[in-house]
C-alpha cells in the first residue's frame, strides 16, 4: 500500500538519521582510552596489566637484566639531545592536563613475592623528552630496580603500550636523574624550560599510590642549595610515592622540574619518635640539571 511522505515525516527521518550518525561515533579519543582526559582509570587493571605484560616480555627474552641496567646507571654518562622549546602561550589547567597527559609514563619494575605465582609491580613516574622513546625519571627509580627481587623494568605509555627499558642513556646520582631508552617511535615530547622563578604556578602529573595520572596544583615555593651543593626547588603541589620522576609543569605546559623527594618537618620528638607534623617539603630537581645531562654526548655511550 502506498503512503505519501509528508514534510513532517521527511523531517523526522532526517533527524533520526542525524542522531544515529552522531551516536555511532566513538566516545573515546582515537589515541586510546587511557589518554582521554574524560575517561575514568581502572587503577587495579593498569597495575595488573603492567605486571603481566612485563612478565610476558621476560618470557620472550626482550628485557634487559636489572643488574645490567644498574651498571649502566652507575656509569653516570651524558647524552646529547635537543629538547622541545617551550611555548609562550598560557593555558588553563584542563588544557594543560589534556595536552601533557599523553607524555607522562609509568616507569616500574616487577618482582615475585615468593608466596604466589603472580608478578607484582612497583610504580613510579616519568615523561617523554624525545619522540624516539627517550624518557626521563629519577636515578633512584632505576637504582631500586637493581635489587635482587626485581626481575625486569619497563615503561607504560599513556595509550597502554608497554616496553622494556633497553638502555640508560644518561644519569647522575647527585641530581637524582636518569634518561632511558625504549623501543618506541612517534611519542609526544614535553618541552623543557631552563629555569623557573619562585611564585610560578605549577602542576604535577604522576601516579601517587597507583592513582594513575593524578594532577595537582601549587606554586614554586623556594629555590635552595643544600649542603652537598645540589640545587633543590620546592613546590606546594601534592605528590607521594609513585610520583617520583614525574614532571612539574608551568602554565605553558613546559617541564620546570622533576619530582624527587618529600621531607616532613616535625615540631617535637617523644621518646625519639618525631611528633607534631608541621609541614612537608616537596623537593624537585630543576630542569637546569636535566639540561646539563643532555648537553654533550659521552664517548662511552657510542
Amino acid at each position: 500500500m502506498y503512503r505519501e511522505t509528508t514534510p513532517t515525516h521527511q523531517m523526522i527521518s532526517v533527524v533520526c538519521f542525524f542522531l544515529s550518525a552522531v551516536f555511532a561515533q566513538p566516545l573515546v579519543a582515537d589515541d586510546g582510552p587511557d589518554c582521554a582526559p574524560q575517561t575514568s582509570i581502572d587503577c587495579r587493571a593498569v597495575g595488573n596489566d603492567f605486571a603481566q605484560k612485563v612478565g610476558d616480555l621476560i618470557k620472550a627474552g626482550k628485557t634487559v637484566a636489572p643488574a645490567e641496567l644498574k651498571k649502566q646507571l652507575e656509569a653516570e654518562k651524558t647524552w646529547k639531545l635537543e629538547t622541545a622549546v617551550p611555548s609562550t602561550a598560557v593555558h588553563q589547567p584542563t588544557e594543560i592536563y589534556a595536552n601533557c597527559r599523553e607524555s607522562v609514563v609509568l616507569v616500574g619494575s616487577i618482582y615475585n613475592c615468593g608466596k604466589c605465582s603472580k608478578w607484582h609491580p612497583t610504580v613510579a613516574s616519568g615523561f617523554v623528552i624525545g619522540s624516539e622513546g627517550i624518557i626521563v625519571t629519577n636515578f633512584h627509580v632505576i637504582a631500586g630496580s637493581g635489587t635482587t627481587k626485581i626481575a625486569a623494568t619497563g615503561v607504560r605509555t599513556c595509550d597502554g603500550t608497554i616496553y622494556p627499558v633497553k638502555e640508560i642513556l644518561a644519569s647522575n646520582k647527585l641530581t637524582d636523574l636518569a634518561v632511558l631508552k625504549i623501543a618506541a617511535t612517534g611519542l609526544k615530547p614535553l618541552p623543557v624550560a631552563d629555569d623557573v622563578a619562585v611564585g610560578t604556578r605549577v602542576y604535577c602529573i604522576g601516579h601517587p599510590e597507583r592513582r594513575f595520572y593524578t594532577m595537582t596544583e601549587g606554586i614554586v615555593s623556594g629555590d635552595f642549595k643544600n649542603n652537598n651543593g645540589r640545587r633543590e626547588i620546592s613546590v606546594t603541589c601534592d605528590y607521594a610515592k609513585g610520583s617520583s620522576g614525574g614532571p612539574i609543569l608551568d602554565e605553558t605546559g613546559a617541564v620546570v622540574g622533576i619530582v624527587r623527594v618529600t621531607h616532613t618537618v616535625y615540631a617535637n620528638k617523644t621518646n625519639g619518635i618525631p611528633t607534631n607534623v608541621q609541614m612537608t617539603w616537596k623537593f624537585v630537581a630543576p630542569c637546569s640539571d636535566l639540561l646539563k645531562l643532555l648537553q654533550e654526548k659521552d664517548m662511552a655511550s657510542e
